[in-house]
């Protein structure tokens, strides 16, 4: 890339082939070509081999070889023989470089690759594949074949088969020759499992030596003669080896694996109960010992665990192989304490029940429950009398345990409340045969509300063998109050609105200026008296009352007011005011008494405010009062003088114009024109003069 030379273009990254300026139309001379290398890699090739000539420079057109051009730096040439060439460089400006390049060609020796196979039976056709560089021809006795080419020929019992003349380009002549050997049958020296013992799903290690194999299989798995073990997945079958020989016959072996295995390791029973016992047993093959506790046992057999605690116990089995590995299994065996029913009793209305050992539960056999929990008790079932739970171990044995007659709940909707207040009391009973609530008798299940004026009742039942059973409610009773009862504010101006704020506890009705209210509450209305009275009555109809005083003053009186509202510049005017009933009055902002005046002499004309602020004796802020004054603008001498001459001249000027024109009857125009002039000469005699600036 280049840029444009002209100083007052500023044209960038041109191309290098550029020759003028697109913008300016400056000529751009070409770069001057700079070679900086030129090499050859290798500088020794093989006849036939290629190698690159490669090299670096500046502003470059092309290179030119033997006559062709080359624009990529890196060239590639296959040369016949060893020479000098030279690279001629052409550069963008026209000029030329040539750089001269030794290159060294080596005739090599023929290059011979042979394939034949190792051996064949009598009379087969053997198959010879040759591959060889370098050379002119390949003979075999009087014919002739190609460089790359093969042949078949007829096996003679492990004769040479031919020689092969190889006549290479350097004039060489490599001959070669050919057996193939008599095919043999397999030869197995040995063949076996390794190691002899293995444990269980272990992967399995088929070992052999031999001779002569061309092929073998395991099982109908073919493998290759180069492998001399193969490793198969874990099998307890016996494992048919097959060995190929090199002349198409075959040899068998059988192998047995040695399997060190557990047949079985369990427990006749998984859960059993604490001071019990559980039978373990076992088989197993290929087993150096078995060992519980540090007892040495047999191969196969049984064995009485009783474990010591209760939970979850674990026995360790360790099997030994002939193959010297260990291995342990752990047995684990539930052990549950004694089956039992711990707990069936009624607390409120719900049956609690808590079983030990158990499978699960039902209740009068109606519906399948958990082994412990809570389950709400029915009317019917309080109607009957009767609840059965009934319990089953992991075995199907059943434990069963009768409900006893109790008291299951005896309430009131208020246990803290008012003397005289209405509570409603609810109770249940299980099994009882007599029910005495508030003195009178009633029935198993029920509810009374009544007014509490005692701090207890007592519930009184009797079961059917006479046993007694009570229970009592207690009460907090409380006298009822007036917790609040307060305004806003007690210092108000008649009518004002306050806010009146109560709250009472344990009262019945309550009223407020003859209404009735909430036991708390606020409102917000008018003071039209100096007393206001909060009346109560509570549940046992005694009277309450409290009353607020207020404080009620008197409402503001304000004058204000000005002896002239319009003045002139330069004139003064008094402002006066007589208040009642306020405090902290200010006129403008400046303190000012309840009855005062004040003179002000105005220099400035506008308009001018005067404002009178305060409070009433509550402390509220009084509406305001303003007084506005106009001042008017001062005419200056100079302004008075000319509209004194304005004022004589033109009623001079227009009694001539009348004196002149007035008699010409038929002239309209002068006619308007003389009113015209007697109009601006009344403006002038008696407006002019009285306007203020």
């Amino acid at each position: 890339m280049t840029n444009c030379p002209n100083p007052n273009c500023n044209t960038k990254n041109l191309p290098d082939d550029a020759r003028f300026c697109p913008n300016c139309g400056t000529e751009i001379l070409p770069p001057i070509m700079v070679v900086k290398s030129c090499k050859v890699t290798p500088k020794s090739v093989k006849l036939g081999d290629e190698c690159k000539i490669q090299w670096q420079g500046d502003f470059v057109q092309h290179v030119v070889i033997e006559g062709v051009k080359y624009t990529q730096k890196s060239i590639s040439l296959q040369p016949k023989h060893s020479q000098t060439l030279a690279v001629s460089f052409v550069g963008l400006d026209g000029s030329t470089l040539t750089k001269e390049i030794n290159i060294s060609v080596v005739v090599p020796q023929p290059d011979i690759q042979i394939t034949a196979p190792e051996y064949a039976n009598p009379n087969d056709k053997v198959l010879i594949n040759w591959n060889a560089k370098y050379v002119d021809k390949v003979t075999i006795g009087n014919k002739s074949f190609k460089a790359k080419d093969k042949v078949s020929l007829v096996h003679e019992n492990g004769k040479t088969i031919c020689e092969i003349l190889f006549h290479g380009i350097d004039g060489s002549v490599v001959p070669k020759i050919v057996k193939v050997r008599k095919a043999l049958p397999a030869n197995i020296d040995s063949c076996a499992i390794v190691p002899e013992y293995l444990n269980e799903n272990e992967w399995i290690n088929i070992k052999w030596k031999g001779s002569n194999v061309v092929k073998w299989e395991i099982n109908g798995s073919i493998s290759f003669p180069e492998e001399t073990s193969r490793t198969i997945s874990s099998t307890s079958n016996d494992i048919k080896v097959v060995f190929y020989g090199e002349d198409g016959t075959y040899v068998e072996k059988i192998l047995t694996p040695k399997i060190f295995k557990i047949n079985f390791c369990t427990l006749e029973e998984y859960t059993i109960a604490h001071t019990e016992s559980v039978k373990i047993k076992w088989s197993a093959q290929h087993v150096k010992s078995v060992t519980i506790f540090g007892e040495q046992q047999n191969e196969e057999g049984t064995y009485m665990w009783k474990p010591d605690k209760i939970g979850i116990s674990t026995c360790s089995v360790e099997f030994v192989g002939k193959n010297g590995r260990t291995t342990t299994r752990a047995l684990q065996v539930n052990v549950l304490p004694e089956p039992r029913i711990d707990q069936f009793e009624l607390k409120g209305d719900n049956l609690v029940w808590k079983s030990v050992s158990m499978d699960g539960c039902s209740i009068n056999g109606s519906k399948m429950l958990d082994t412990q929990g809570t389950f709400k008790i029915s009317n019917k079932m309080i109607e009957d009398g009767k609840v059965v739970l009934d319990c089953w171990d992991w075995r199907g044995k059943h434990y069963t345990k009768e409900l006893s007659p109790c008291i299951i709940k005896f309430v009131a909707s208020e246990q803290i409340l008012f003397k005289g207040q209405n509570a409603t009391l609810n109770w249940s009973t299980f099994g009882m045969t007599k029910v005495i609530v508030n003195r009178l008798v009633q029935k198993n299940k029920g509810a009374i509300t009544m007014p509490i004026t005692t701090t207890q009742v007592n519930l009184d039942c009797w079961d059917k063998d006479n046993k007694y059973y009570s229970q009592t409610l207690k009460f907090e009773l409380s006298e009822p109050q007036i917790l609040n009862f307060s305004a806003s504010s007690t210092r108000v101006l008649m009518g004002d609105t306050v806010t009146i704020a109560w709250e009472t506890k344990g009262m019945k009705r309550i009223r407020l200026q003859d209404t009735e209210y909430y036991d708390r509450g606020t409102i917000t209305l008018p003071i039209t008296s100096p007393s206001l009275l909060l009346e109560c009555w509570g549940y046992d109809e005694r009277y309450h009352s409290q009353t607020i005083e207020f404080d009620i003053l008197p409402s503001p009186e304000i004058t204000l007011y000005a002896e002239e509202t319009t003045i002139t510049q330069g004139k003064s005017t008094t402002i006066k005011w007589n208040c009642k009933n306020v405090q902290n009055l200010k006129l403008n902002n400046d303190a000012v008494g309840s009855v005062g005046h004040k003179t002000v002499r105005f220099e400035e004309s506008g308009i001018k405010w005067f404002i009178l602020s305060g409070e009433d004796l509550v402390g509220n802020a009084i509406k305001k009062k303003k007084v506005k004054i106009s001042v008017n603008k001062r005419m200056s001498f100079i302004e008075f003088i000319g509209i004194m001459l304005f004022s004589a001249i033109i009623p001079g000027f227009n009694i001539v114009m009348l004196f002149k024109f007035g008699n010409e009857e038929n002239d309209s125009t002068s006619k308007v024109a003389i009113l015209f002039g007697i109009i601006i000469d009344i403006i002038a005699i008696f407006i002019l003069p009285n306007i203020n600036y």
